[in-house]
């Protein structure tokens, strides 16, 4: 009997995994298809317009330049770039925008490529959710139902309208338990199993695009999956490997993500966040139980979201229990399932349910000590664990009424198919909750074609960027400078280092001391500023030009005084700048910038001390020493990037060994 072609039994089993890919890519972009015309965007709102976009932006411009975007020279007069941890530097899915998009002239991403990219990542949550319920033994209708529910209905779904950067991680959750349930039931040990490393990454994916809260919620679910099914596993599981691969999950998360977690603890322990209390927090800081219990949380009135998709946008942070008529009903069933995981999945919707409701129920002050939960700041954004939990009920649901149907496959196949055509269809009806009309004024291609835009452009060109523009956030993008080229003193972020926080306090004015040593020229706001020269307006926003501001570099002179430094050349570069002083008599020359671990100086080729100079980074000259490089070479990115490097290679080391067992396996049989 002639043997099979080596790969020949794999071939249709790949080509029914990538036919589901296929048809969530499809159903996908005509779900969003008024994002591609034109009529609408998921950047219309004001967090995505003045956070996610530029970032975006910044992010891509410097990797199309094969540099490493780890410092941000354009808001707050200089801060790390990827140490609030929602920027996300270290995405991959960012790399392959760089990598596949080209920039228009003015240096813009074209919307178009961005709302794809958003869409994209709507089409993996469907896919991984469906790879998860395949993996546990669904068949493909309940397992695209599921796929359909977990990604474009719910709290998970509103998520990209609000916060791109957080819903860009949470469509990692299915595939992360499916490879912990693989690496759980393979029979090498737990460190030589490909699966456990997988299931890592997919765990870090979430903090490397830009946000802790999915991470946090993920490493929750995983942990109380991990214990339940060894507990039911009725000795299958033996304890000692559960707790070997949920480790080396943990660690290999660690490792795949080490440079952002270590830049971003390194900002965060010396950073203000506000989180909605009178007072700021520090950055690592669990958030005051009269905020995290009282406000952001699931109403008991906003319960009737699960039967009144008309409410799903009303709770604060965007939570909503809806997950379609159709989805509901099935997950009932789902319940009355004999599946080993329904009453998982059954407790896991009403822990969330409960977590989300705050301090309404017994399970606000638990969660708030709980480590990890407490680090998730508004209990609400724990639905989308609710999200997934009623999606896999609903699949289990479907598969149950199937399988009672079993004897009568037509007419199991037409009710399989009804069910998920009209759960396609409810989500298609509330669609338009998930996006913004691009008429409104923070979409990009409006918020960021304006004059004063351009006029500030200008100015900071022809000053080669030694002076810097004060935004007010009321007046224009306040995070600009990531596209454009314009330094500011200011910026829009959820946190702000505690020294540049003390420094501003001193004087906030606008015609203060403190807007002089930070070199701000211009100002752009709604206000009147009598005592400024007015440079241009557009309607209610007005530029104005500082009287007496200093450069970017300047003396501190012996009698206390400030003189501007002349500045023959200089070239602003990722991380550093490098100028030539005009002749000078020496002493302190200060970069108006605060002081931030990583910082050094080369004066005349050589290292120099960089000091801390009445609040600022300063050095001292000697007459005659007239070139400087001030460089930004942090310990906390390039001692830890070696790091998910050999994660990497581990894990591909592995997946190569697996792929080669097979192909011996094929070849014997």
């Amino acid at each position: 009997m002639p043997s099979k072609k080596i790969g020949e039994s794999e071939l249709p089993q790949l080509f029914r995994k990538f036919l589901a890919l296929l048809l969530f890519l499809g159903f996908g972009l005509f779900f969003f298809l008024p994002t591609l015309t034109g009529e609408a965007s998921f950047f219309s709102t004001f967090d995505n317009s003045s956070q996610t976009y530029p970032w975006i932006h910044f992010v891509v411009h410097h990797l199309k330049n094969l540099q490493i975007p780890l410092w941000d020279a354009t808001t707050y007069s200089g801060i790390s770039f990827p140490g609030e941890m929602q920027t996300g530097p270290f995405y991959p899915g960012y790399w392959l925008l760089a990598l596949l998009v080209p920039l228009h002239p003015d240096g813009t991403l074209p919307m178009v490529a961005l709302e794809i990219f958003a869409i994209a990542h709507f089409v993996l949550a469907g896919w991984f959710m469906s790879l998860f319920l395949r993996g546990n033994k669904l068949g493909w209708l309940p397992s695209l139902l599921g796929g359909v529910l977990f990604a474009f209905v719910g709290s998970t779904a509103l998520r990209a309208n609000g916060q791109l950067n957080m819903f860009l991680g949470l469509c990692w959750l299915p595939i992360l338990l499916l490879f912990t349930q693989r690496a759980l039931a393979a029979k090498k040990q737990a460190w030589k199993t490909h699966w456990v490393y997988g299931a890592g990454l997919a765990l870090a994916m979430p903090v490397l695009a830009g946000h802790m809260a999915p991470t946090l919620l993920d490493a929750f679910a995983l942990t109380l999956f991990v214990l339940y099914l060894t507990l039911t596993s009725r000795g299958r599981i033996p304890p000692l490997r559960a707790l070997m691969v949920f480790g080396l999950i943990g660690v290999s998360s660690l490792l795949f993500a080490a440079p952002q977690l270590a830049t971003g603890v390194e900002y965060l322990g010396n950073a203000y966040r506000w989180v909605g209390a009178p007072e700021a927090v520090k950055g690592m800081d669990t958030v005051p139980y009269e905020v995290y219990g009282k406000t952001a949380i699931l109403k008991a009135k906003e319960l009737w979201t699960l039967v009144q998709p008309s409410l799903s946008v009303t709770t604060e942070d965007g939570g909503t229990l809806f997950l379609t008529f159709t989805g509901l009903g099935l997950a009932v069933l789902g319940i009355l399932s004999r599946k080993r995981l329904a009453l998982f999945f059954f407790l896991l919707a009403v822990l969330t349910t409960l977590i989300s409701l705050g301090d309404q129920t017994f399970m606000g002050p638990i969660a708030w000590r709980t480590p990890i939960l407490n680090k998730v700041r508004q209990p609400t954004r724990a639905l989308y664990l609710f999200d997934f939990a009623t999606a896999s009920l609903a699949a289990f649901g479907l598969a149950n009424l199937l399988r009672l149907l079993k004897e009568k496959r037509r007419v199991a196949l037409t009710l399989g198919l009804i069910a998920l055509l009209a759960t396609g269809f409810e989500t298609y009806l509330h669609r338009k909750q998930l996006f913004k009309t691009t008429q409104l004024g923070d979409y990009p291609p409006t918020a960021y074609k304006n004059p004063l835009i351009e006029k500030v452009q200008s100015l900071s060109t022809k000053a080669h960027l030694l002076h810097r523009v004060h935004i007010y956030v009321e007046a224009l993008p306040p995070n600009m400078g990531n596209i454009f080229p314009i330094h500011s003193s200011i910026g829009h972020r959820a946190t702000l280092p505690v020294p540049y926080n003390d420094f501003l306090g001193q004087d906030w004015s606008m015609d203060g001391k403190i807007m002089d040593r930070l070199g701000v020229k211009w100002l752009l706001t709604k206000r009147e500023e009598p005592k400024m020269h007015l440079l241009a307006k557009d309607g209610e926003i007005k530029l104005y030009e500082r009287p007496h501001s200093l450069s970017v570099f300047h003396w501190e002179l012996e009698n206390g005084e400030r003189r501007e430094a002349q500045v023959a050349k200089v070239r602003w570069g990722q991380g550093e700048v490098e100028l030539e002083l005009k002749p000078h008599q020496g002493g302190p020359l200060i970069f108006a910038q605060v002081p931030y671990p990583g910082w050094k100086v080369r004066v005349e080729g050589k290292s120099r001390p960089l000091e801390n100079i009445h609040d600022l980074n300063g050095v001292r000259l000697k007459k005659g020493e007239n070139h400087l490089l001030f460089y930004y070479s942090p310990w906390s990115f390039w001692g830890t990037l070696p790091l998910p490097i050999l994660a990497l290679l581990l894990w591909a080391f592995l997946l190569i060994r697996s792929a080669e067992s097979r192909r011996v396996t094929t070849l014997a049989d």
